[in-house]
Protein backbone atom coordinates (compact mmCIF):
# COMPACT_ATOMS: atom_id res chain seq x y z
CA UNK A 1 0.00 0.00 0.00
CA UNK A 2 1.23 3.56 -0.73
CA UNK A 3 1.56 5.44 2.79
CA UNK A 4 -0.26 8.76 3.13
CA UNK A 5 2.06 9.97 5.95
CA UNK A 6 1.88 13.53 5.08
CA UNK A 7 -1.71 13.62 2.91
CA UNK A 8 -3.96 14.90 5.62
CA UNK A 9 -3.06 16.29 9.42
CA UNK A 10 0.47 17.79 10.10
CA UNK A 11 3.18 15.50 11.66
CA UNK A 12 4.08 16.39 15.03
CA UNK A 13 7.41 15.40 14.76
CA UNK A 14 8.38 18.09 11.90
CA UNK A 15 9.50 20.61 14.02
CA UNK A 16 12.27 18.18 15.46
CA UNK A 17 13.23 16.77 11.98
CA UNK A 18 14.77 20.61 11.29
CA UNK A 19 16.56 20.66 13.83
CA UNK A 20 18.15 17.46 12.95
CA UNK A 21 18.47 18.61 9.54
CA UNK A 22 20.44 21.39 9.96
CA UNK A 23 24.12 20.11 10.14
CA UNK A 24 22.99 17.85 7.11
CA UNK A 25 22.16 21.08 5.52
CA UNK A 26 25.32 22.71 6.24
CA UNK A 27 27.68 19.69 5.23
CA UNK A 28 25.53 19.32 1.92
CA UNK A 29 25.78 23.26 1.29
CA UNK A 30 29.99 23.30 1.82
CA UNK A 31 29.64 20.14 -0.48
CA UNK A 32 28.02 21.96 -3.39
CA UNK A 33 30.50 25.17 -3.02
CA UNK A 34 33.42 22.24 -3.08
CA UNK A 35 31.87 20.30 -6.35
CA UNK A 36 31.25 24.11 -7.93
CA UNK A 37 34.22 25.54 -7.26
CA UNK A 38 36.14 21.95 -8.43
CA UNK A 39 34.45 22.35 -11.71
CA UNK A 40 35.17 25.85 -12.98
CA UNK A 41 38.26 24.87 -14.84
CA UNK A 42 36.60 21.63 -16.89
CA UNK A 43 36.01 22.70 -20.40
CA UNK A 44 32.82 21.66 -22.24
CA UNK A 45 27.21 27.96 -28.72
CA UNK A 46 24.63 29.08 -26.88
CA UNK A 47 22.75 27.84 -23.72
CA UNK A 48 19.07 29.08 -23.17
CA UNK A 49 16.60 28.67 -19.96
CA UNK A 50 14.53 25.95 -21.69
CA UNK A 51 17.58 23.96 -22.16
CA UNK A 52 18.56 24.37 -18.57
CA UNK A 53 15.79 22.99 -16.84
CA UNK A 54 15.48 19.69 -15.14
CA UNK A 55 12.16 18.31 -15.83
CA UNK A 56 12.33 15.30 -13.19
CA UNK A 57 13.44 17.31 -10.45
CA UNK A 58 9.65 18.87 -10.21
CA UNK A 59 7.67 16.72 -8.02
CA UNK A 60 5.07 17.00 -5.91
CA UNK A 61 4.50 18.74 -2.51
CA UNK A 62 2.28 17.11 0.04
CA UNK A 63 -0.74 18.78 0.73
CA UNK A 64 -0.03 22.00 2.89
CA UNK A 65 3.69 22.07 3.02
CA UNK A 66 5.96 24.24 1.68
CA UNK A 67 9.10 23.15 -0.16
CA UNK A 68 11.79 25.20 -0.21
CA UNK A 69 14.97 24.06 -3.01
CA UNK A 70 18.48 25.43 -4.04
CA UNK A 71 19.47 24.18 -7.17
CA UNK A 72 22.62 24.89 -8.35
CA UNK A 73 24.66 23.99 -11.53
CA UNK A 74 27.66 24.62 -13.53
CA UNK A 75 27.97 24.18 -17.27
CA UNK A 76 31.29 24.74 -18.92
CA UNK A 77 32.25 24.09 -22.62
CA UNK A 78 34.91 25.35 -25.24
CA UNK A 79 33.68 23.51 -28.25
CA UNK A 80 30.07 23.11 -30.27
CA UNK A 81 28.81 20.75 -32.35
CA UNK A 82 29.15 23.03 -35.36
CA UNK A 83 27.60 23.40 -38.79
CA UNK A 84 29.92 24.80 -42.02
CA UNK A 85 28.67 24.84 -46.14
CA UNK A 86 32.13 24.27 -48.38
CA UNK A 87 31.44 24.47 -52.18
CA UNK A 88 27.59 23.49 -51.41
CA UNK A 89 27.70 20.86 -48.72
CA UNK A 90 27.20 20.78 -45.61
CA UNK A 91 29.20 19.41 -42.68
CA UNK A 92 29.08 18.96 -39.35
CA UNK A 93 32.05 18.48 -37.08
CA UNK A 94 32.73 19.50 -33.51
CA UNK A 95 34.15 22.51 -33.35
CA UNK A 96 35.91 25.01 -30.62
CA UNK A 97 34.35 28.08 -30.33
CA UNK A 98 37.35 29.79 -30.98
CA UNK A 99 37.52 28.06 -34.98
CA UNK A 100 35.85 31.72 -35.92
CA UNK A 101 39.24 33.39 -35.32
CA UNK A 102 41.39 30.68 -36.44
CA UNK A 103 43.06 30.65 -39.80
CA UNK A 104 46.12 30.20 -41.17
CA UNK A 105 46.17 33.19 -43.33
CA UNK A 106 43.99 35.17 -40.77
CA UNK A 107 41.35 35.29 -43.06
CA UNK A 108 39.32 36.30 -40.26
CA UNK A 109 38.18 39.41 -41.13
CA UNK A 110 34.77 40.23 -42.93
CA UNK A 111 35.45 41.04 -46.92
CA UNK A 112 38.80 38.95 -46.81
CA UNK A 113 37.89 37.23 -49.82
CA UNK A 114 35.97 40.38 -51.59
CA UNK A 115 39.22 42.45 -50.86
CA UNK A 116 41.61 39.47 -52.73
CA UNK A 117 39.45 39.13 -55.55
CA UNK A 118 39.58 42.92 -56.03
CA UNK A 119 43.54 42.90 -55.62
CA UNK A 120 43.74 40.19 -58.40
CA UNK A 121 41.90 42.11 -60.48
CA UNK A 122 43.67 45.08 -60.12
CA UNK A 123 47.25 43.26 -60.60
CA UNK A 124 45.65 40.74 -63.04
CA UNK A 125 47.10 37.74 -61.13
CA UNK A 126 43.91 35.27 -60.62
CA UNK A 127 46.91 33.10 -58.37
CA UNK A 128 46.90 35.91 -56.09
CA UNK A 129 46.82 34.80 -52.20
CA UNK A 130 46.67 37.29 -49.61
CA UNK A 131 47.90 36.75 -45.91
CA UNK A 132 47.56 38.76 -42.21
CA UNK A 133 49.58 35.91 -40.76
CA UNK A 134 48.50 32.70 -39.12
CA UNK A 135 45.58 33.58 -36.42
CA UNK A 136 45.10 31.35 -33.12
CA UNK A 137 42.40 32.05 -30.58
CA UNK A 138 40.84 29.98 -27.39
CA UNK A 139 37.87 30.62 -26.14
CA UNK A 140 35.71 29.23 -23.24
CA UNK A 141 32.39 29.75 -21.65
CA UNK A 142 30.48 28.93 -18.31
CA UNK A 143 27.48 29.35 -16.97
CA UNK A 144 26.49 29.28 -12.69
CA UNK A 145 22.97 28.97 -12.18
CA UNK A 146 21.04 28.82 -9.06
CA UNK A 147 17.65 27.60 -8.88
CA UNK A 148 15.93 29.02 -5.75
CA UNK A 149 12.45 27.36 -5.77
CA UNK A 150 9.44 27.64 -3.57
CA UNK A 151 6.33 25.33 -4.24
CA UNK A 152 3.45 24.59 -2.20
CA UNK A 153 1.07 21.86 -1.85
CA UNK A 154 -2.25 22.98 -2.03
CA UNK A 155 -4.05 19.82 -2.37
CA UNK A 156 -2.39 15.92 -1.99
CA UNK A 157 -2.48 15.75 -5.98
CA UNK A 158 -1.60 19.33 -6.71
CA UNK A 159 1.70 21.43 -6.25
CA UNK A 160 2.01 25.22 -7.27
CA UNK A 161 5.03 26.91 -7.28
CA UNK A 162 7.86 29.84 -8.50
CA UNK A 163 11.53 29.62 -9.48
CA UNK A 164 13.45 32.11 -9.70
CA UNK A 165 16.99 31.34 -11.15
CA UNK A 166 19.62 33.74 -10.87
CA UNK A 167 22.82 33.53 -13.31
CA UNK A 168 26.31 34.20 -13.74
CA UNK A 169 27.94 34.11 -17.04
CA UNK A 170 31.95 34.04 -17.77
CA UNK A 171 34.07 33.82 -20.96
CA UNK A 172 37.68 33.51 -20.94
CA UNK A 173 39.35 34.78 -24.06
CA UNK A 174 43.20 34.06 -25.41
CA UNK A 175 44.45 35.33 -29.06
CA UNK A 176 47.85 35.20 -31.17
CA UNK A 177 48.93 36.29 -34.39
CA UNK A 178 52.16 34.94 -36.05
CA UNK A 179 52.85 37.31 -39.01
CA UNK A 180 55.64 34.78 -40.73
CA UNK A 181 57.30 35.35 -44.17
CA UNK A 182 54.58 34.80 -46.55
CA UNK A 183 52.32 38.02 -44.63
CA UNK A 184 51.58 40.82 -47.28
CA UNK A 185 48.62 42.01 -45.45
CA UNK A 186 48.25 44.83 -42.74
CA UNK A 187 45.48 47.20 -41.23
CA UNK A 188 44.14 48.58 -44.29
CA UNK A 189 45.22 52.35 -44.77
CA UNK A 190 41.57 53.40 -44.39
CA UNK A 191 41.38 52.91 -40.75
CA UNK A 192 44.85 54.74 -40.10
CA UNK A 193 44.97 57.17 -43.52
CA UNK A 194 41.75 57.94 -44.57
CA UNK A 195 42.21 61.56 -46.25
CA UNK A 196 45.01 59.83 -48.41
CA UNK A 197 43.13 56.69 -49.30
CA UNK A 198 40.18 59.39 -50.42
CA UNK A 199 42.49 61.63 -52.65
CA UNK A 200 43.47 58.94 -54.19
CA UNK A 201 40.02 57.31 -55.40
CA UNK A 202 38.90 60.88 -55.54
CA UNK A 203 42.07 61.06 -58.67
CA UNK A 204 40.68 57.99 -59.99
CA UNK A 205 37.40 58.95 -60.34
CA UNK A 206 38.42 62.30 -62.12
CA UNK A 207 40.14 60.16 -64.23
CA UNK A 208 37.45 58.00 -64.93
CA UNK A 209 35.44 60.91 -65.59
CA UNK A 210 37.84 62.51 -67.91
CA UNK A 211 38.51 59.21 -69.71
CA UNK A 212 34.93 58.71 -70.91
CA UNK A 213 35.00 62.02 -72.12
CA UNK A 214 37.77 61.68 -74.18
CA UNK A 215 36.24 58.67 -75.44
CA UNK A 216 32.87 60.36 -76.35
CA UNK A 217 35.05 63.18 -78.28
CA UNK A 218 37.00 60.65 -80.69
CA UNK A 219 34.15 58.36 -81.26
CA UNK A 220 31.59 61.22 -82.25
CA UNK A 221 32.60 62.21 -85.59
CA UNK A 222 34.03 58.45 -86.47
CA UNK A 223 32.36 55.63 -84.56
CA UNK A 224 34.72 52.38 -86.14
CA UNK A 225 38.02 53.70 -86.49
CA UNK A 226 40.67 52.23 -84.17
CA UNK A 227 40.83 55.74 -82.34
CA UNK A 228 37.62 54.99 -81.34
CA UNK A 229 37.99 51.69 -80.47
CA UNK A 230 41.74 52.78 -78.18
CA UNK A 231 39.51 55.11 -76.13
CA UNK A 232 36.46 52.90 -75.42
CA UNK A 233 39.24 50.11 -74.27
CA UNK A 234 41.21 53.02 -72.15
CA UNK A 235 38.00 54.18 -70.57
CA UNK A 236 36.54 50.87 -69.43
CA UNK A 237 39.89 49.89 -68.33
CA UNK A 238 40.02 53.01 -65.63
CA UNK A 239 36.80 52.96 -64.71
CA UNK A 240 37.44 49.04 -63.73
CA UNK A 241 40.47 49.84 -61.97
CA UNK A 242 38.53 52.99 -60.16
CA UNK A 243 36.11 49.83 -58.85
CA UNK A 244 38.25 47.88 -58.11
CA UNK A 245 40.95 49.55 -56.31
CA UNK A 246 37.65 51.32 -53.91
CA UNK A 247 36.54 47.93 -53.61
CA UNK A 248 39.74 46.78 -52.17
CA UNK A 249 40.02 49.32 -49.94
CA UNK A 250 36.34 49.45 -48.52
CA UNK A 251 35.67 45.76 -48.33
CA UNK A 252 37.77 44.56 -45.45
CA UNK A 253 40.06 45.40 -42.65
CA UNK A 254 43.18 44.22 -44.71
CA UNK A 255 44.93 45.48 -47.29
CA UNK A 256 48.23 44.94 -48.85
CA UNK A 257 51.64 46.46 -47.16
CA UNK A 258 53.87 48.17 -48.35
CA UNK A 259 57.28 46.73 -49.64
CA UNK A 260 55.41 43.07 -50.23
CA UNK A 261 55.77 42.07 -53.76
CA UNK A 262 52.23 42.50 -54.08
CA UNK A 263 52.21 46.61 -52.75
CA UNK A 264 55.36 46.91 -56.51
CA UNK A 265 52.51 45.30 -58.45
CA UNK A 266 49.75 47.70 -57.74
CA UNK A 267 52.17 50.35 -57.68
CA UNK A 268 53.68 49.16 -61.25
CA UNK A 269 49.53 48.59 -62.10
CA UNK A 270 48.78 52.41 -61.35
CA UNK A 271 52.01 53.59 -63.48
CA UNK A 272 50.92 51.56 -66.19
CA UNK A 273 47.38 53.21 -66.37
CA UNK A 274 48.46 56.39 -66.15
CA UNK A 275 51.01 56.75 -69.06
CA UNK A 276 48.37 55.00 -71.36
CA UNK A 277 45.97 58.25 -69.73
CA UNK A 278 48.40 60.95 -70.69
CA UNK A 279 46.10 60.89 -74.26
CA UNK A 280 43.17 61.36 -72.34
CA UNK A 281 45.26 64.56 -70.58
CA UNK A 282 45.20 62.69 -67.26
CA UNK A 283 48.59 63.05 -65.06
CA UNK A 284 49.56 63.39 -61.66
CA UNK A 285 47.53 61.09 -59.99
CA UNK A 286 47.80 60.24 -56.44
CA UNK A 287 50.25 57.47 -55.56
CA UNK A 288 48.66 54.18 -54.30
CA UNK A 289 48.68 53.87 -50.36
CA UNK A 290 49.32 50.74 -48.59
CA UNK A 291 49.15 49.20 -45.12
CA UNK A 292 52.32 50.22 -42.80
CA UNK A 293 51.30 48.29 -39.77
CA UNK A 294 50.73 44.52 -39.50
CA UNK A 295 47.79 43.17 -37.61
CA UNK A 296 48.59 42.19 -33.81
CA UNK A 297 47.07 40.29 -31.78
CA UNK A 298 46.13 42.66 -29.69
CA UNK A 299 44.59 44.79 -32.66
CA UNK A 300 42.35 41.83 -33.56
CA UNK A 301 40.75 42.10 -30.21
CA UNK A 302 40.29 45.62 -30.60
CA UNK A 303 38.74 45.62 -33.68
CA UNK A 304 35.39 45.41 -32.54
CA UNK A 305 35.90 48.97 -31.22
CA UNK A 306 36.36 50.59 -34.29
CA UNK A 307 33.29 53.06 -35.54
CA UNK A 308 32.33 50.46 -38.62
CA UNK A 309 32.06 47.70 -35.99
CA UNK A 310 30.80 49.91 -33.10
CA UNK A 311 30.74 47.06 -30.69
CA UNK A 312 33.32 46.37 -27.07
CA UNK A 313 36.62 44.80 -28.02
CA UNK A 314 36.94 41.22 -27.03
CA UNK A 315 38.15 40.63 -23.54
CA UNK A 316 37.30 37.59 -20.81
CA UNK A 317 34.16 38.35 -19.57
CA UNK A 318 33.27 37.76 -15.71
CA UNK A 319 29.74 38.66 -15.28
CA UNK A 320 27.61 39.37 -12.29
CA UNK A 321 24.70 37.39 -10.60
CA UNK A 322 21.91 38.32 -12.46
CA UNK A 323 18.05 37.15 -12.50
CA UNK A 324 17.32 34.93 -15.30
CA UNK A 325 13.98 34.25 -16.55
CA UNK A 326 11.56 33.56 -13.79
CA UNK A 327 9.19 31.12 -13.76
CA UNK A 328 5.59 30.07 -11.91
CA UNK A 329 4.02 26.39 -12.36
CA UNK A 330 0.88 24.22 -11.61
CA UNK A 331 1.76 20.27 -11.55
CA UNK A 332 -1.11 17.83 -10.86
CA UNK A 333 -1.26 13.84 -10.53
CA UNK A 334 -3.82 12.75 -13.33
CA UNK A 335 -2.62 9.01 -12.45
CA UNK A 336 -1.95 6.75 -9.90
CA UNK A 337 -1.89 2.70 -9.36
CA UNK A 338 -0.31 -0.66 -8.08
CA UNK A 339 -0.11 -4.18 -9.78
CA UNK A 340 -0.01 -7.17 -8.07
CA UNK A 341 -1.34 -7.83 -4.47
CA UNK A 342 -2.76 -5.04 -2.74
CA UNK A 343 -1.35 -5.49 0.37
CA UNK A 344 2.07 -6.27 -1.50
CA UNK A 345 2.21 -4.81 -5.05
CA UNK A 346 4.91 -5.63 -7.28
CA UNK A 347 5.08 -2.17 -9.02
CA UNK A 348 3.44 1.21 -7.97
CA UNK A 349 3.20 3.94 -10.66
CA UNK A 350 1.65 7.78 -11.53
CA UNK A 351 1.92 10.29 -14.01
CA UNK A 352 1.90 14.07 -13.21
CA UNK A 353 1.05 16.99 -15.65
CA UNK A 354 1.39 20.43 -15.35
CA UNK A 355 1.94 23.55 -17.07
CA UNK A 356 4.93 26.44 -16.56
CA UNK A 357 5.19 29.46 -17.49
CA UNK A 358 8.42 31.31 -17.92
CA UNK A 359 8.74 35.23 -18.06
CA UNK A 360 11.18 37.33 -19.77
CA UNK A 361 12.88 38.94 -17.05
CA UNK A 362 16.29 37.69 -17.80
CA UNK A 363 18.13 39.26 -20.50
CA UNK A 364 19.69 37.57 -23.97
CA UNK A 365 22.76 38.32 -24.96
CA UNK A 366 23.80 41.85 -26.02
CA UNK A 367 24.31 42.92 -29.70
CA UNK A 368 27.35 44.69 -28.78
CA UNK A 369 29.33 42.27 -26.83
CA UNK A 370 30.79 39.63 -29.13
CA UNK A 371 30.55 35.86 -27.55
CA UNK A 372 28.31 37.54 -24.97
CA UNK A 373 26.51 34.97 -22.85
CA UNK A 374 22.51 36.41 -21.59
CA UNK A 375 21.08 35.21 -19.00
CA UNK A 376 18.19 34.66 -20.36
CA UNK A 377 15.94 35.26 -23.52
CA UNK A 378 13.89 38.32 -22.25
CA UNK A 379 10.42 36.87 -23.54
CA UNK A 380 7.96 34.62 -22.79
CA UNK A 381 7.49 30.61 -22.64
CA UNK A 382 4.28 27.85 -22.39
CA UNK A 383 5.55 25.08 -21.24
CA UNK A 384 3.30 21.69 -21.05
CA UNK A 385 4.56 19.11 -19.15
CA UNK A 386 4.14 15.29 -18.51
CA UNK A 387 5.97 13.11 -15.99
CA UNK A 388 5.43 9.24 -15.54
CA UNK A 389 6.78 7.23 -12.52
CA UNK A 390 7.34 3.47 -12.23
CA UNK A 391 8.92 1.51 -9.30
CA UNK A 392 9.24 -1.98 -9.55
CA UNK A 393 9.09 -3.58 -5.85
CA UNK A 394 11.51 -1.96 -3.99
CA UNK A 395 15.17 -2.15 -5.64
CA UNK A 396 14.60 -0.81 -9.42
CA UNK A 397 12.66 2.43 -10.71
CA UNK A 398 12.49 4.96 -13.74
CA UNK A 399 11.06 8.11 -14.62
CA UNK A 400 10.08 9.90 -18.05
CA UNK A 401 9.25 13.20 -19.04
CA UNK A 402 8.21 14.96 -21.88
CA UNK A 403 7.45 19.02 -22.53
CA UNK A 404 6.65 21.04 -25.22
CA UNK A 405 7.20 25.07 -24.81
CA UNK A 406 5.67 27.52 -27.34
CA UNK A 407 7.72 30.51 -27.09
CA UNK A 408 6.21 34.29 -27.78
CA UNK A 409 8.47 36.71 -29.56
CA UNK A 410 10.14 39.24 -28.98
CA UNK A 411 11.56 42.92 -30.34
CA UNK A 412 15.18 42.98 -30.12
CA UNK A 413 18.18 44.80 -31.84
CA UNK A 414 20.45 42.30 -33.67
CA UNK A 415 23.21 42.20 -35.69
CA UNK A 416 21.53 40.82 -39.50
CA UNK A 417 24.64 38.55 -40.14
CA UNK A 418 25.80 34.65 -40.39
CA UNK A 419 26.55 33.83 -37.18
CA UNK A 420 30.48 33.66 -38.34
CA UNK A 421 30.46 36.77 -39.64
CA UNK A 422 31.20 37.89 -35.70
CA UNK A 423 33.12 41.33 -36.86
CA UNK A 424 29.13 42.56 -38.50
CA UNK A 425 29.36 46.42 -39.31
CA UNK A 426 27.22 47.84 -37.32
CA UNK A 427 24.97 48.80 -40.82
CA UNK A 428 23.70 45.39 -40.23
CA UNK A 429 21.89 46.68 -36.47
CA UNK A 430 18.50 46.57 -36.90
CA UNK A 431 15.53 46.18 -34.79
CA UNK A 432 13.51 42.83 -35.56
CA UNK A 433 10.96 40.76 -34.38
CA UNK A 434 12.17 37.57 -33.35
CA UNK A 435 10.01 34.40 -33.52
CA UNK A 436 11.97 31.61 -31.42
CA UNK A 437 10.94 28.39 -32.69
CA UNK A 438 9.33 25.74 -30.02
CA UNK A 439 10.85 23.55 -28.61
CA UNK A 440 10.83 19.64 -27.27
CA UNK A 441 12.30 18.04 -24.37
CA UNK A 442 12.54 14.61 -23.55
CA UNK A 443 14.14 13.60 -19.72
CA UNK A 444 14.73 9.83 -18.90
CA UNK A 445 16.11 8.41 -15.18
CA UNK A 446 16.48 5.01 -14.27
CA UNK A 447 17.24 4.41 -10.56
CA UNK A 448 18.55 1.63 -8.41
CA UNK A 449 17.66 1.29 -4.89
CA UNK A 450 20.70 1.39 -2.25
CA UNK A 451 18.86 2.09 0.52
CA UNK A 452 14.93 3.54 1.08
CA UNK A 453 16.93 6.75 0.56
CA UNK A 454 19.33 6.61 -1.60
CA UNK A 455 19.29 5.56 -4.64
CA UNK A 456 21.86 5.71 -7.99
CA UNK A 457 20.67 7.01 -11.03
CA UNK A 458 20.76 7.39 -14.79
CA UNK A 459 20.45 9.87 -16.88
CA UNK A 460 19.20 10.67 -20.45
CA UNK A 461 17.91 14.24 -22.17
CA UNK A 462 16.89 15.35 -25.28
CA UNK A 463 16.69 18.49 -26.47
CA UNK A 464 15.30 19.47 -29.69
CA UNK A 465 13.93 23.24 -31.14
CA UNK A 466 12.56 24.13 -34.52
CA UNK A 467 14.18 27.20 -36.40
CA UNK A 468 14.15 30.50 -35.23
CA UNK A 469 11.54 33.49 -37.36
CA UNK A 470 13.17 36.84 -37.92
CA UNK A 471 11.20 40.08 -39.41
CA UNK A 472 12.88 43.64 -39.55
CA UNK A 473 10.22 46.07 -37.98
CA UNK A 474 11.32 48.62 -40.47
CA UNK A 475 11.21 47.29 -43.98
CA UNK A 476 14.03 49.28 -45.95
CA UNK A 477 15.42 49.23 -49.39
CA UNK A 478 19.35 47.35 -49.27
CA UNK A 479 18.73 45.93 -45.52
CA UNK A 480 20.48 42.69 -45.01
CA UNK A 481 18.66 39.75 -45.33
CA UNK A 482 17.11 38.30 -41.84
CA UNK A 483 17.12 34.83 -43.38
CA UNK A 484 21.12 34.89 -42.20
CA UNK A 485 19.90 34.84 -38.26
CA UNK A 486 18.16 31.32 -38.75
CA UNK A 487 20.69 29.48 -40.29
CA UNK A 488 22.14 27.58 -37.03
CA UNK A 489 18.99 28.53 -35.11
CA UNK A 490 17.25 25.32 -34.94
CA UNK A 491 19.31 22.36 -32.09
CA UNK A 492 19.26 19.06 -31.22
CA UNK A 493 21.12 18.25 -28.04
CA UNK A 494 21.97 15.00 -26.47
CA UNK A 495 23.22 14.18 -23.17
CA UNK A 496 23.26 11.63 -20.88
CA UNK A 497 25.07 11.84 -17.11
CA UNK A 498 25.30 9.55 -13.59
CA UNK A 499 23.76 10.68 -10.40
CA UNK A 500 22.82 9.54 -6.60
CA UNK A 501 19.62 11.10 -4.93
CA UNK A 502 19.06 10.62 -1.44
CA UNK A 503 15.74 11.13 -0.08
CA UNK A 504 13.00 11.08 2.37
CA UNK A 505 9.87 11.21 0.30
CA UNK A 506 8.92 8.78 -2.11
CA UNK A 507 9.74 9.48 -6.11
CA UNK A 508 5.78 7.91 -6.37
CA UNK A 509 4.42 10.10 -4.30
CA UNK A 510 4.28 8.36 -0.56
CA UNK A 511 5.10 10.47 2.15
CA UNK A 512 7.93 9.40 4.59
CA UNK A 513 8.37 10.55 8.20
CA UNK A 514 11.22 13.06 7.43
CA UNK A 515 11.03 15.65 4.94
CA UNK A 516 14.61 15.88 2.72
CA UNK A 517 15.92 15.83 -0.48
CA UNK A 518 19.04 15.95 -2.17
CA UNK A 519 20.65 14.99 -5.49
CA UNK A 520 23.88 15.24 -7.52
CA UNK A 521 23.96 14.71 -10.88
CA UNK A 522 26.79 14.85 -13.79
CA UNK A 523 25.83 15.53 -17.15
CA UNK A 524 28.38 14.60 -20.06
CA UNK A 525 27.56 15.63 -24.00
CA UNK A 526 26.51 12.46 -26.44
CA UNK A 527 26.02 14.23 -29.77
CA UNK A 528 23.90 17.27 -31.20
CA UNK A 529 23.64 19.44 -34.39
CA UNK A 530 22.36 23.11 -35.45
CA UNK A 531 25.63 24.81 -35.42
CA UNK A 532 25.41 26.68 -32.45
CA UNK A 533 24.67 23.80 -29.92
CA UNK A 534 27.39 23.51 -26.95
CA UNK A 535 29.54 20.16 -26.40
CA UNK A 536 29.20 21.66 -22.56
CA UNK A 537 29.34 19.27 -19.19
CA UNK A 538 27.37 20.07 -16.00
CA UNK A 539 27.72 19.60 -12.31
CA UNK A 540 23.54 19.87 -11.09
CA UNK A 541 23.04 19.81 -7.15
CA UNK A 542 19.50 20.06 -5.83
CA UNK A 543 18.28 20.71 -1.84
CA UNK A 544 15.06 20.77 -0.95
CA UNK A 545 13.40 21.28 2.70
CA UNK A 546 9.63 21.47 3.56
CA UNK A 547 8.01 22.92 6.04
CA UNK A 548 4.28 23.05 6.80
CA UNK A 549 2.25 25.81 6.66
Amino acid sequence: MVSRAWAGDANPAIPGIFQAMRAKLLLLTALVAASASSWTHLGSGRLTAQTATRLLDETLAPRGYLRLGALPSFTSWDSRYGLKIEDGVETRAVESLGDVLIDERGAIFPGFTDMENHIRALIDDPDFLGSAGSSDAALHQDITRVDIGAHYGVFDWLTVGVNLPLVKTRMAFENSLWTGEDANLGVNPLLQNAGEVARLLDGLAAATAAAGNYATGRCSSDPGSNVCRDAQALSARIASFESSARGAYTSSFVFPMEGTAVADSLAAALARLEADLAVAGVRNLPSMVFATDWFTASAITELPSHTFIGAEPIVPIDGEWKLGDVEASLLARVLEGTTGDPTAPTAAYHVTAGITGRFGTGAPDAPDRLFDLGTGDGQIDIEARVVGAFRWRSFAGVRIGARYGVQQPLVRELRIASPDDIFAPLSTLRSATWHPGSYLGVDAEPAWTVTDELSVVGAYRLFAKSRDRFVLDVAESGAPDPAALELESGATWHRAGLGIRYSTTDPLGARMSSPFEVNIRWLFPVAGSGGQVPVASSLEVGIRLFRRM
